[in-house]
């Protein structure tokens, strides 16, 4: 039977090992299941789909072909740094000619100010030419509301190309068919034309790196929604896939690193530590 100290005790043991975010604008785990109000997606396609995530509002929307699908196997991401925190399946562009986005609940503008973090993981089946990857929309889902396009060149394997916000650059890096971890960020400013746009790639994930892949300044940033995009030729497979999504305007909340379930000897050690404690201070006050 526990006794009130053995509860504190325990509940004290639990603070230690227990890390809550703070500060996330959006999170997007693409959780598999039968409960939208618990964030949780239908494993098929995801046009129609409008589980409550936080971040996002609204059903996801085919501009399109057939759109991109939920899958139940998710992403995963290391590095020397430590590993990103994920959980649940992905979504995945499966389909030819198509493009599918979400709305963000509060998306950035020329209203917005201050430093943005988006960071998400990417990955592609082949390295193989044709256009296809991440975008960021305004507005709505067309080719015309695309402001950011992270994507696969369209002529030459490997190559990863960026044109955000009108600043545009072929070849920024090759790019296998690892999982690849992306962080976005935003330096928002009112005043036009005076936005900052920084872009890194499986950087380290407890310090925000001093040298960026790419970089441009003096732009007009706005976006709204986040979404997929493919457009190939040929029978070769150039599925892509998108993961853990998250925004903050923490550097540290969206590189969440995950923390190891604590092992039974470490659990038993740290109550052992909190017991000593207590029963030397009990002795002490019995002494007093």
């Amino acid at each position: 039977m526990n006794t009130p100290n053995t509860l504190a005790i325990l509940a004290a043991s639990s603070i230690l090992v227990t890390s809550t975010a703070q500060a996330i604008i959006v999170q997007e785990n693409f959780l598999t299941g039968a409960n939208p109000a618990a964030g949780e997606y239908t494993v098929g396609s995801v046009s129609g789909q409008n589980p409550t995530v936080t971040g996002f509002t609204g059903a996801w929307n085919i501009n399109a072909g057939g759109g991109p699908v939920i899958e139940s196997a998710g992403l995963s991401y290391s590095n020397a740094s430590g590993t990103v925190a994920s959980s649940g399946g992905a979504i995945a562009m499966t389909n030819n000619n198509s493009r599918g986005g979400r709305q963000l609940t509060a998306g950035l503008d020329d209203s917005s100010s201050g430093t943005y973090y988006l960071s998400f993981m990417y990955q592609q089946a082949s390295t193989f030419s044709g256009y296809r990857g991440i975008d960021l929309f305004d507005g709505g889902t067309g080719s015309t509301n695309r402001t950011l396009g992270l994507t696969q060149d369209s002529t030459n394997d490997y190559e990863l190309n960026i044109n955000a916000f009108g600043a545009t650059q072929d070849n920024i890096s090759t790019i296998g068919t690892d999982v690849v971890f992306f962080v976005m960020r935003f330096d928002m400013n009112s005043t036009a034309e005076s936005d900052t746009f920084t872009l890194y790639m499986n950087p380290d994930l407890a310090n925000e790196p001093s040298v960026a892949l790419f970089s441009a300044s003096g732009l007009d940033i706005s976006f709204d929604y986040i979404g997929l995009e493919r457009y190939t030729s040929g029978s070769s497979n150039r599925t892509i896939w998108l993961d853990e999504i998250r925004m903050s305007q923490d550097y540290n909340e969206v590189t969440t690193v995950a923390v190891p379930e604590p092992t039974a000897s470490a659990m038993i050690s740290g109550i052992c530590i909190l017991t000593g404690a207590f029963v030397i201070r009990r002795r002490r006050q019995a002494m007093a």
